[in-house]
């Protein structure tokens, strides 16, 4: 296990390093840090800085004293999810098997808006003047079997470096099954072409859908270099500040620097994947065990489901309509913020979203430049912010944010500052409470035995308004809301994966066989976790059998502990729950994945420092917009509310990293860890 190293304080005594959690969100870059015995030492929110993040990342770092920093440095970071969205990534190319250069233009034939004749395709990330085709042929049929083309190869190698590329993909046909044709192929790429990357699809995902295989393959190669570069400046900037350096992948798990630099395409959902594990570590004092998860930054809304407190997985993901199909946390991540933009569109309907004003120039009433009315202007305006935030480290302009409402909304819609800023959180709520339906009465859960958990620097203004939108009684809100990512970080696993197509029928090919396939992707799994800083004695293994009805597509995640009728019978099962039938017919055995998990973290959420309760400044109160008038309102200090605490709405709490507005018709009460569950009365 990575240990975490003592340094010599400027007065002679050991200073514990302190192990840090920094995610950079669209608006802020939150810290937290703490020690070997899971204290929370530290824990602050800085602006982003866009057009350098490590920057934003550097400002959090000052506010941790020098002699306390040297541990583990664990990162959440939206880099290459915005290089793929924004199109900044490598200038890549794509080497196929004869026959294939059209797999990215042809992709699958189904249409997301089925009647809409003028929809059009994302442009794939690799253009087809950039995709070359190479003589090989692996398959277990010996009669269509060919040797791979080495000069052909070195060939296309010419025509790579003539057209200035930076980055390959290799997406052979059979890789999955035999990998030593896309090995050659880098073997050459490696000789002649200097700080090239690489990608293999027998490296990135070694499964039989040949599309999805190339989609994620080019992501991976499209992202790599600019996350590469990412990395060494920040590895550079963090020398004598970090013993090493993690990031939070799409799955829930941290991967060593090393390893995403190969594997970028594993981040693509890094950010929101710490807030999930953030946020439902702080439910342990709810009676609830399956919830959706709210994160609302200043930039997007992230939705996720989980249940028995695991967050579910999916291994088709879908970003800017390219199919990344490496698993991640199931999210549903919706263009609403703090900092998201009201407007009124063409038709005189009043909108918000998605294009946020981020932290540069952020809402109007930050005064930093920003003119265009927000979210968070709208809660300014209402009462549900006060005029400063982040401990008054950032005080906020309500004349400016009732001016910049007043130009672009009220007038145009002929309304009252007050109505307007009425409309700009009720239509973002409706946005919001749809994405909450799609990812629970969409896919048949029951939104009234949920709980929500809503944390990030917004979600707690809005978490009892969405409860009430889809008819969910409870609602908790983290001890920390505006740090649950890098909370989430401290309390994520090193994870890798590996998996072996199969493609037989289940029922035949044996327990035996599959054990097997178990134990040889166990001891590859747990060397790559060894490459990560975990030793083979803290390796936790488990294992998925991929299955699907003979003939279907689409396959279903099933457990599998060394016996296939075991898995067999989970999958009806799992039909039934999903699809509410199940068929007597044969099974396909797919893949089968194993996953490894190692701890460097801690195993329960940090623990805040002892001491007394802050002192109270007598009862407090403001006027708040509820239903349709303002009202005399309390506002409660968080850190005055200790374990047992309770109070009635209308509340407001505050404390520096987020705003918890209560609404009549809802009770709080603090649980013994320190988390507010606010329940709904009627």
């Amino acid at each position: 296990m990575v240990g975490h190293p003592g340094r010599r304080g400027a007065r002679g005594g050991v200073t514990e390093s302190l192990t840090l959690g920094v995610d950079t969100g669209g608006t802020f870059t939150d810290l937290a840090a703490w020690d070997s015995g899971g204290v929370l030492r530290h824990a602050t929110k800085v602006p982003t800085t866009p057009a350098d993040p490590s920057a934003g990342i550097l400002n959090a770092l000052d506010t941790i004293p020098a002699e306390q920093r040297g541990g583990l440095f664990l990162h959440g970071t939206t880099t290459g999810t915005n290089a793929l969205l924004e199109r900044r990534g490598a200038r890549t190319a794509l080497l196929v098997t004869r026959g294939f250069r059209d797999v990215l233009e042809l992709a699958r034939q189904n249409r997301p808006n089925l009647y809409d004749w003028f929809e059009r395709k994302p442009e794939p990330l690799v253009p087809r003047g950039l995709c070359f085709e190479i003589d090989e042929r692996s398959s277990p049929h010996e009669s269509v079997r060919r040797p791979l083309n080495e000069d052909q190869v070195r060939d296309v190698v010419r025509e790579l470096r003539k057209r200035s590329v930076e980055s390959v993909a290799v997406c052979l046909l059979h890789a999955y099954e035999e990998r030593a044709n896309e090995q050659e192929v880098k073997a050459i790429l490696d000789s002649e072409l200097k700080n090239v990357h690489t990608s293999l699809s027998s490296d990135v995902l070694p499964d039989i859908m040949e599309y999805e295989r190339a989609s994620t393959t080019a992501a991976n190669a499209y992202i790599a270099p600019v996350m590469e570069a990412y990395l060494g400046r920040l590895g550079e900037a963090l020398r004598d500040s970090a013993s090493a350096v993690y990031v939070m992948q799409s799955n829930g798990g941290l991967g060593s620097a090393a390893t995403i630099s190969r594997r970028a395409v594993q981040t693509v959902l890094s950010g929101p994947a710490a807030g999930v594990i953030g946020g439902l570590a702080s439910t342990a004092g709810s009676d609830k065990t399956d919830f959706l998860t709210i994160d609302m930054g200043g930039t997007s809304f992230d939705i996720a489901y989980s249940e028995k407190r695991e967050p579910a997985v999916s291994r088709d993901s879908l970003i800017d309509g390219s199919p990344i199909a490496v698993p991640a946390l199931d999210i549903h991540t919706l263009g609403a913020g703090g900092g998201s933009i009201a407007w009124v569109d063409s038709g005189g309907a009043l909108r918000v979203g998605p294009e946020s004003a981020g932290s540069d120039p952020g809402p109007a009433c930050y005064r930093q430049g920003g003119e265009r009315p927000t979210v968070s202007d709208a809660n300014l305006v209402l009462g549900r912010l006060a005029s400063d935030l982040l401990g008054g480290r950032l005080q906020l302009d309500v004349d400016a944010a009732r001016k910049a409402i007043e130009r672009h909304v009220a007038k145009p819609l002929g309304l009252g500052v007050v109505d307007a800023a009425r409309g700009i959180v009720q239509v973002v709520n409706a946005a919001m409470a749809k994405g909450m339906h799609l990812m629970s009465v969409a896919r048949g859960r029951d939104p009234r035995r949920l709980g929500i958990v809503g944390f990030g620097g917004a979600g707690p203004l809005h978490a009892c308004d969405l409860a009430t939108a889809i008819d969910c009684r409870e609602v908790v809100i983290p001890i920390l809301p505006g740090n649950t990512s890098a909370i989430g970080l401290a309390l994520a696993s090193v994870r890798r994966e590996r998996s072996e197509a199969v493609l037989a029928p289940l029922d035949e090919f044996g327990d035996r066989a599959a054990s097997d396939v178990f134990e040889r992707l166990g001891g590859q799994v747990t060397d790559d976790l060894a490459e990560d800083g975990v030793s083979p004695e803290a390796v936790v293994l488990s294992g998925t059998a991929r299955v699907s009805y003979e003939g279907q597509r689409y396959q279903l995640d099933i457990p599998f502990r060394g016996d296939l009728k075991a898995v067999s019978h989970a999958f009806r099962e799992r039909h039934v729950q999903i699809y509410g039938y199940t068929r007597d017919e044969p099974l396909t055995l797919f893949a089968i994945v194993v996953t490894g998990v190692g701890r460097i973290g801690l195993s329960d959420p940090p623990i805040l420092p002892g001491g007394d309760a802050a002192a109270g400044d007598g009862e407090r109160s403001r006027e708040v917009w509820f239903g349709d008038a303002f009202h005399p309102t309390r506002v409660l200090q968080r850190s005055e509310l200790q374990p047992g605490a309770e109070f009635a709405g209308a509340a407001i709490v505050e404390q520096p990293d987020a705003t918890t507005v209560v609404p009549p018709g809802w009770s709080g009460r603090v649980d013994p860890h320190g988390n507010l569950i606010v329940h709904r009365l009627s």
